[in-house]
């Protein structure tokens, strides 16, 4: 993470006096602690006054505790906003009023929904604090909800001098679960098997009500659910435990998930969390990216199966996001390539995204010698690839494909792998297989490989009939445009290649003399938005020119930035070649700063060039603005002060202080445009532009 400044944002000063504005929460990350909330300490070893509830005060008194002594043990709490179910994704940590060595140097974050067992969240190195009641912004992604959260500091700035870890304050910055329930009441069920009593039957399970459903089935018992509302992404669900006889709660579970409602994959499995008592909820929440249509909840075993006569459970909410259903990606007519030209005349390749039940026949398949496949290019462009389907052939199942390779590419000759799995065994032909699974990297070209038949030993080939890439076309879109206020890492460049080259649309280029740490800060006109890609076109000139690495940064406020993604970037394979980066990003940011810290090739190169960028992400909803920046001036000979700034502020209000202690600012009476003047100034004083 990289700060400009401390914790008031940007500064400008003139003379003695200092404006400033308030950084505005990131995005809509808020504080979901309050004071108030239920807070335990890791332990009671701090000295009076300095107790834990001082960590999420909102004030200036810190939490230190003995224990963080030369980072003998660790230092921590345990909260329970009373906002409930929230979605943490960052956290900001402010030091305390004195002794550096005891701030924290690393965190880590737990989280939890009984408060006993938790699973990590984030960890990571607490960046150091350059001054006292400094704040620190952390990020991470995280789209699962928790009840509670704990974060551990589990070594001191300086363990050698250090007598104990010490923390002004501490926000977990998230939001409140924007999961739904995908399911409700009516919407279209059926029960693993008939054996239920009359009145308790599989219509329970989602009625909103505690009446329960029981199956005499006792394990594997469940059910499957279409919810009416559409596609979805479910993420958890939530059980309630019935009236009585706990020996018959479900005590694991098996998630699965189907786009046609027939082929059914798996999503999620594992262990139940025990119900504390009758009519409580245990949750159960995970990762997942694929969008499904059904859902069938199975439990495979309960508490005590030599006790209980049957499996029973009051309710099931399935909790997700409304999510777009993933459909073929591919149409006849696309570039496709197979992996050898070993195939008969009339059973080639492009048999297999045709649309009938015609064969793509290879007979380097035979006895599993070598693999067989193919390489489409969609005409939809970027896509976003988390299915396929495979349509066995008409005849001689030994030559179906046991499994499948599925690999993504952006210039068809660097492929990433995606996913692999079985598909067998075929039980009719011209039988359609699914398989889903987790991807959240778009790609222009995927490389579909078999590499082995269903019986080696029989088969002379591998066929199938048909292949379907399922997904959806990638939402991302370059959220620049030319004319986006850009600002050049430094002024180095030739007149004929300045920054504004790097995003106009054209081949002009944007070249910087000093190699190293180059690039530019740039602020979309779109607003806020989510980044999760790059590209970058290389210039005409000499590859030693070309960018070697990149890092990219984002800022809410134009002051406070943080890190989103940094690596390598892979060798452009020619002059004025486009390439593409994504990475995992679930943060909205207003302005991004792209810098290049290395060329090819330092002792070769003039410069770093590049032709074009292009950053790619979603619109983030919402839109968020930059707080204005403040100006100040004097006319010549006169005591008093203008402090103005740009139109279109109405929802921020000016502050003064002579401190930049947070409790000390106040409003400025009687301004009604947008300037104040101060007619007489005295002493040191601040400025500041707060939201309303």
């Amino acid at each position: 993470m990289r700060r400009f400044v401390g914790d008031v944002g940007s500064a400008l000063c003139l003379l003695s006096f200092c404006l400033t504005f308030t950084s505005p929460a990131l995005a809509q990350l808020v504080d979901i602690t309050q004071p108030g909330d239920r807070i335990l300490a890791s332990s009671t070893n701090s000295p009076p006054g300095e107790g834990v509830g001082n960590a999420i005060d909102n004030g200036f008194g810190k939490y230190l505790n003995f224990d963080g002594a030369g980072g003998s043990k660790p230092v921590g709490f345990t909260v329970w906003p009373r906002m409930g179910l929230s979605v943490v994704s960052g956290l900001t940590l402010t030091s305390a009023n004195d002794a550096p060595e005891r701030d924290p140097a690393f965190y880590k974050i737990e989280g939890s929904y009984d408060g006993s067992s938790f699973v990590p969240v984030s960890a990571g190195t607490v960046p150091l604090f350059t001054a006292r009641y400094q704040k620190q912004t952390l990020l991470f992604n995280n789209e699962l909800p928790y009840l509670a959260y704990r974060i551990w500091f589990t070594t001191p700035a300086n363990p050698a001098t250090a007598n104990s870890i010490q923390i002004s304050e501490v926000e977990l910055l998230g939001v409140v679960s924007p999961l739904v329930a995908l399911t409700r009441p009516g919407d279209p069920i059926a029960a693993s098997s008939a054996n239920s009593p009359g009145s308790e039957g599989v219509l329970n399970v989602i009625d909103g009500t505690q009446a329960k459903y029981l199956n005499f089935d006792k394990l594997n018992a469940g059910f499957t659910v279409t919810p009416s509302m559409g596609g979805s992404r479910v993420m958890g669900f939530i059980l309630t435990s019935a009236d009585d006889a706990p020996e018959r709660d479900p005590a694991s579970y098996l998630l699965e998930g189907s786009v046609d409602g027939v082929d059914f994959q798996g999503i999620a499995a594992g262990a139940v969390p025990a119900f504390p008592g009758r009519y409580t909820r245990a949750y159960v929440f995970f990762e997942n990216q694929r969008a499904c249509a059904a859902y069938r909840l199975t439990f495979p075993t309960v508490v005590n199966a030599a006790a209980a006569n049957s499996m029973q459970v009051a309710e099931v909410e399935l909790l997700g996001l409304p999510a777009e259903l993933v459909a073929d990606i591919t149409q006849p007519g696309d570039p496709i390539v197979a992996s050898s030209g070993n195939s008969p005349g009339s059973q080639g390749v492009l048999n297999a995204i045709d649309g009938t039940v015609a064969k793509y026949l290879n007979f380097d398949g035979a006895g599993g010698a070598k693999p067989v496949g193919c390489t489409v290019s969609p005409r939809a462009g970027l896509s976003l690839v988390t299915g396929v389907t495979v349509t066995s052939a008409d005849d001689a199942p030994e030559r179906d494909p046991a499994s499948y390779v599925l690999e993504g590419s952006y210039d068809g000759k660097t492929f990433a792998f995606i996913a692999s799995g079985g598909l067998g065994p075929f039980t009719g032909r011209l039988q359609r297989r699914t398989s889903l699974f987790n991807n959240w990297v778009p790609y222009l070209i995927y490389r579909l490989t078999f590499p082995a038949p269903a019986t080696p030993s029989l088969a002379n080939s591998i066929q199938v009939a048909e292949v379907e890439i399922l997904g959806v076309i990638s939402p991302m879109t370059d959220v620049t445009s030319p004319g986006d206020r850009i600002l050049a890492s430094s002024t180095n460049s030739p007149p004929s290649a300045l920054v504004a080259g790097a995003i106009d649309d054209q081949a002009s280029l944007y070249i910087n003399r000093d190699k190293s740490n180059t690039g530019f800060t740039v602020y979309p006109s779109v607003g806020q938005t989510v980044v999760s890609g790059l590209t970058l076109t290389s210039g005409p000139h000499v590859s030693a020119n070309d960018p070697a690495s990149y890092r990219l940064e984002g800022t809410i406020n134009g002051t406070d930035f943080v890190t989103i993604s940094s690596g390598s970037i892979p060798a452009f394979p020619a002059r004025s070649t486009k390439l593409y980066i994504t990475f995992y990003n679930l943060h909205p940011f207003l302005g991004y700063h792209l810098i290049f810290p290395a060329v090819t090739d330092s002792f070769k190169a003039t410069a770093m060039e590049i032709e074009e960028v292009e950053i790619l992400g979603t619109m983030a909803g919402t839109a968020a603005t930059l707080p204005p920046v403040l100006s100040i001036s004097r006319a010549a000979g006169a005591s008093s002060i203008l402090i103005s700034w740009p139109p279109g502020y109405a929802a921020y209000r000016l502050q003064t202080s002579t401190t930049l202690a947070a409790d000390s600012w106040l409003d400025v009476a009687g301004v009604v445009s947008r300037d104040y003047l101060d007619p007489s100034p005295t002493g040191r004083r601040f400025y500041r532009m707060q939201h309303r």
